[in-house]
């Protein structure tokens, strides 16, 4: 089976989406002889120069932004011909110029398309699992901020997204089901992993400028609160320093060393989580499906740190269980303790680990 995955941005680019749709081609190759080509759809800022067709890891990408109408309709209508069987979305609002060739191409050719809901989409204050009607109507009208996310749901086969509140919203859109899998993680999933009795008392920040940044800006009260109440000896900061107009500025801790590493290659990274005690996310806690972040220390059995907690249980992720706040519990929290919240992010991890989530994409794409 041959399948085309449209994504954003360039296969090669650092970041989290990139990441995650390179894996899952590979290991839909390796495990289900789903053979993946890439158009990436976003608007570039040298369109000459990234015309170019390139292979990645085996993997064909072309940029089709630049294309006209005739163009685009052609290398989809040449690529479906030639024995594409399905096509996968990874919607951002970037692709609503897509819309009218999908639908187009909908028509004349039979394939299978799954639409995939990363992030961007408007969730209304207090949702919960059971929308209320006035909810409900606007999401449903024309004035949503969500009208062209519910345009490409309403003409794919299958929907797909990582997070319980997002499946919330999609579920008033269409008829069949919406698949909800949280993200696998784009790090490594190494096995076994060790007890924490063997790792350094060390916290790692990972993870792209803007939110490592948050991080010392914005909670770093709670950062240096976590280091006190752990007994935290060093900071490992893991990633670029600089992505448009967001820097990271270290600052100075007291009793705390922060050892800036840079951007890592993702078994070096896996090599740092399986030795450190835990990781501190700037993250809202309700929507932990979608954190690549969150998804790899949690298969590291790093214990993730939040500034903040939520009442709900949001996609099985339980305060105090899955992760901690600084608050009078951690305070208090021992090694036994400790080493629950490590087993129980490992377990939950394991129920959507990358061999997981390809099968569910690898089930849609065949049904």
């Amino acid at each position: 089976m041959k399948i085309i995955q449209l994504v954003a941005n360039h296969i090669s680019a650092p970041g989290g989406m990139e990441h995650y749709t390179l894996g899952l081609a590979k290991k839909l190759r390796e495990d289900h002889q789903i053979f993946t080509d890439f158009f990436c759809y976003c608007e570039l800022e040298n369109m000459e120069k990234d015309k170019t067709k390139v292979v990645i890891d085996g993997f064909s990408s072309i940029n089709i932004y630049y294309a006209n109408s005739s163009d685009i309709l052609s290398l989809f209508s040449s690529a479906l011909t030639e024995g594409v069987d399905g096509i996968v979305l990874h919607y951002t609002p970037l692709a609503s110029w897509l819309l009218g060739y999908l639908q187009s191409l909908r028509k004349n050719y039979k394939f299978k398309l799954l639409v995939v809901f990363h992030d961007c989409l408007y969730v209304p204050s207090l949702i919960k699992d059971k929308i209320s009607y006035k909810i409900r109507y606007f999401l449903g009208n024309d004035k949503s901020p969500n009208l062209m996310a519910s345009k490409f749901a309403k003409i794919a086969d299958h929907v797909l997204t990582f997070s319980g509140k997002y499946k919330s919203i999609i579920s008033q859109w269409v008829r069949h089901p919406v698949a909800c899998i949280p993200v696998y993680s784009t790090i490594g999933e190494p096995r076994p992993i060790p007890p924490l009795n063997k790792r350094t008392r060390r916290m790692v920040v990972f993870g792209k400028p803007y939110r490592r940044k948050r991080v010392y800006q914005e909670a770093i009260q709670a950062l240096i609160e976590s280091c006190h109440n752990l007994g935290i000896q060093e900071i490992y900061d893991i990633g670029r320093s600089r992505e448009r107009e967001h820097e990271v500025n270290i600052p100075d801790l007291p009793e705390v060393k922060i050892l800036v590493m840079g951007e890592q290659p993702p078994e070096q990274i896996s090599q740092v989580m399986l030795t450190s005690l835990a990781g501190f996310i700037y993250y809202d806690p309700a929507y932990l499906g979608k954190s690549t972040i969150f998804a790899a220390l949690c298969a590291h059995g790093v214990i993730p740190i939040f500034s903040k907690s939520t009442t709900s249980v949001a996609d099985g992720v339980e305060a105090n269980k899955h992760y901690l706040v600084p608050n009078n519990y951690m305070k208090n929290v021992n090694e036994m303790e400790l080493q629950s919240i490590s087993d129980s992010v490992y377990r939950w991890y394991g129920n959507h680990s990358l061999e997981k989530t390809v099968e569910i994409y690898a089930s849609l794409l065949r049904k």
